[in-house]
């Protein structure tokens, strides 16, 4: 069973696997054009019980588990129901139905970006998104119920992912909707150094860690580690230097204007947050087939 069926990360994580699987699709929202008609799909709540219908009449070898509200696609009360409560009962239905294997998809946002983070960041930094950044509450507790059960389920094999910027032809989350922009604005006097991961790298590293049966925490990250202004440089578009101390009585201007500024992830853009993934390309070897400047090219096309 795979998670967030009709987002596009989803949908190649299923095209990898269902030629050796029998692959279900489930998200809470309608069925998507773009899934494959023959795949089976379930619209469900992740946190009612039409999620546990799937478990019961399905004996599942494992579950993937994307689909996690971003901060800008729905107000607090449904992003924790769907994000924090909801993941807790997709893993409590595996222990109770005997699920097998687990991936679960984090966030790199879950260290938070702050002037005195390590370089790089390893899986046994603590979380403080939260302190700073309270819309990112959420994806820090479903971070910590994940690597709880995980712990409290040792008969389990539960691979716990915190991947860096997913960028993608097929995806629409915060920074390729930012990345899309026709005006790119940054922070002047700020170049934080970022990391990127293409898509269908990120999905070749889902693939991976459920075929490899990994338990345990990994960052996943892509090619080299770049400036934030060189991002924008590759990208083209127009670049738009914001003094910071404008910057956010700025975002509903910008936002009137249409140009997509995630004003809750800001710190990310004055201080770097960059990941080692050494642990799990050891554990999988994995390696990424995109370099930085074809992922980044490739949200806008």
């Amino acid at each position: 069973m795979i998670t967030g069926m009709c987002g596009g990360l989803a949908r190649l994580v299923a095209a990898r696997l269902e030629a050796d699987y029998q692959v279900i699709g489930v998200d809470p929202r309608p069925r998507s054009p773009h899934i494959p008609p023959q795949l089976a799909f379930v619209r469900a709540d992740y946190a009612k019980s039409r999620m546990l219908d799937v478990f019961r009449q399905h004996e599942l070898e494992g579950v993937i588990h994307i689909g996690r509200r971003g901060v800008t696609s729905e107000n607090a009360y449904v992003r924790f129901d769907q994000n924090v409560i909801g993941t807790a009962k997709i893993l409590e239905a595996c222990a109770r139905h005997g699920v097998r294997k687990v991936v679960v998809l984090s966030s790199f946002h879950v260290y938070g970006a702050h002037p005195f983070n390590p370089t790089p960041i390893t899986e046994d930094q603590p979380l403080r998104a939260s302190q700073s950044i309270p819309e990112l509450a959420d994806a820090v507790q479903l971070d910590n119920t994940a690597s709880t059960w995980m712990w409290q389920n040792r008969d389990v094999r539960t691979a716990i992912l915190r991947p860096v910027n997913i960028l993608g032809p097929s995806l629409s989350n915060a920074m390729c909707r930012f990345f899309r922009s026709p005006v790119l604005p940054y922070l002047a006097g700020f170049d934080p150094m970022m990391q990127f991961i293409h898509e269908e790298d990120m999905a070749q590293a889902i693939e991976q860690a459920y075929r490899h049966d990994l338990r345990g925490i990994f960052n996943v990250a892509g090619g080299s580690t770049v400036p934030f202004t060189l991002a924008l440089a590759l990208l083209g578009g127009l670049r738009v230097p914001v003094p910071h101390l404008f910057a956010f009585p700025l975002v509903g201007a910008l936002a009137s204007l249409h140009v997509t500024f995630p004003a809750h992830l800001m710190d990310f853009f004055r201080y770097p947050c960059v990941l080692s993934d050494e642990a799990f390309r050891a554990a999988t070897r994995y390696a990424p087939t995109r370099d930085t400047s074809t992922t980044l090219r490739s949200v806008r096309r």
